[in-house]
């Protein structure tokens, strides 16, 4: 599901589409490349890049998050356009692994207008390379051999799984926003923060925890009344709010909402870098600096043994807004110990299937027991009280 990215550097940007072909089992990633004074296209193979960008579209990229080992991350959203099952997702991509391929990956060539099922690759000089402009404008002989090979050969795959799925049956994920950098209570821990909206008006928060895992903290519905589509998300740092933009609509709403938990086992168990229980003043507080105060947090857990409330009192939290979204890894780890216990995905299924099956046999056979059971009871009723059924004329009074 994390099939395309989009990120700016320098004076150009990059965006990437992973797709299976038609008449092959390889994941493909069509690139394309945005210089500041055109648009060409590269990637990798496939049908034609038209039909590839209509099967999995990238809806929208965040900023590359500096890490701390040097290199950057970029977040998107896609979304499966033309799947039978519609599914949206977050992503993670290393800005090293797009430099990688972009500067030293191969170029497919191809045979034909519509295919490049073709698996043999070449590599070009550098200066022909996405990105690669010349100072003069007037040189750019590179636009014509993108146009010649507009696909390349490499992936350039996400990190681990994706941070967030959705189902069919929940609203398309439209807008990505992510706040790097973001200190905790714990000393020099720093999380991810990304805010994604929904085609139904609700903004979801959520961070990239240490395990690689993902914690969504709170569903803020923003334009519930009617629900509108989010086409844009603004951060304003000044005074910890964000811009929402809807599209017939603008709201501004806090990054946080710290304040709406009233104990400190709430506060904790949103695992939210942004709050902390202040044991001093007992509420639940959002501060730039951790270093003076004390403070109960815990975001791998969302719990601590310093809240004197039992665990008992940690609950879900959504501001005016539906219960949580799928969690890729609590699905897997039902897999993982079904598995353990030594049953298949395709056994789980088929047991699935059989019991469906049986409750439905078993319904039809009870519900046909009660109507025959009706049925002689309706015609020992009209005997006993002195009429008689003669075919099609009905009941006659004897």
């Amino acid at each position: 599901m994390c099939e395309s990215i989009i990120s700016g550097q320098a004076d150009f940007a990059l965006n990437l589409i992973r797709e299976i072909g038609a008449n092959e089992s390889a994941v493909i990633s069509p690139i394309s490349i945005s210089f500041a004074l055109g648009m060409t296209l590269l990637g990798a193979k496939g049908n034609t890049a038209k039909e590839i960008q209509d099967s999995i579209a990238k809806e929208s990229i965040s900023e590359p998050i500096p890490q701390s080992d040097g290199d950057a991350i970029v977040y998107a959203v896609f979304s499966t356009s033309r799947s039978a099952v519609l599914m949206n997702a977050v992503c993670a991509f290393k800005m090293s692994a797009i430099d990688r391929v972009f500067n030293h990956g191969n170029f497919k060539t191809q045979r034909s207008v519509s295919s490049y099922s073709n698996q043999k690759s070449q590599n070009f000089r550098g200066n022909e390379r996405p990105g690669k402009c010349p100072k003069d404008s007037r040189s750019l002989g590179d636009i014509s051999f993108i146009l010649k090979n507009p696909l390349m050969s490499d992936l350039i795959n996400a990190i681990d799984q994706p941070l967030l799925v959705e189902g069919p049956s929940k609203p398309d994920l439209t807008k990505i926003i992510a706040i790097g950098g973001v200190k905790a209570v714990e000393r020099n821990q720093t999380y991810d923060i990304m805010y994604v909206g929904r085609n139904d008006g609700k903004v979801i928060k959520l961070i990239k925890a240490p395990q690689g895992d993902s914690v969504v903290i709170e569903s803020v519905a923003v334009f519930d009344n009617p629900p509108t589509g989010i086409q844009a998300l603004r951060p304003l740092f000044e005074s910890n709010e964000m811009v929402v933009v809807g599209s017939d609509r603008v709201a501004k709403i806090p990054l946080f909402h710290c304040d709406k938990q009233t104990s400190c086992s709430r506060c904790v168990a949103l695992r939210d870098p942004h709050c902390a229980w202040d044991t001093e003043n007992l509420v639940c507080i959002h501060s730039n600096d951790w270093n003076f105060g004390s403070f109960v947090q815990n975001i791998v857990k969302g719990m601590s043994s310093q809240c004197p409330e039992s665990v008992g009192d940690i609950e879900g939290y959504a501001i005016n807004a539906a219960p949580a979204m799928d969690s890729t890894k609590e699905f897997r780890q039902l897999l993982d110990e079904a598995e353990d216990d030594g049953f298949s995905v395709t056994t789980i299924a088929m047991i699935i299937i059989c019991a469906v099956l049986m409750a439905t046999g078993l319904g039809f056979l009870i519900g046909y027991r009660i109507s025959k059971w009706r049925f002689l009871s309706e015609i020992q009723t009209a005997h006993s009280s002195g009429f008689i059924f003669n075919g099609t004329n009905g009941p006659k009074n004897v």
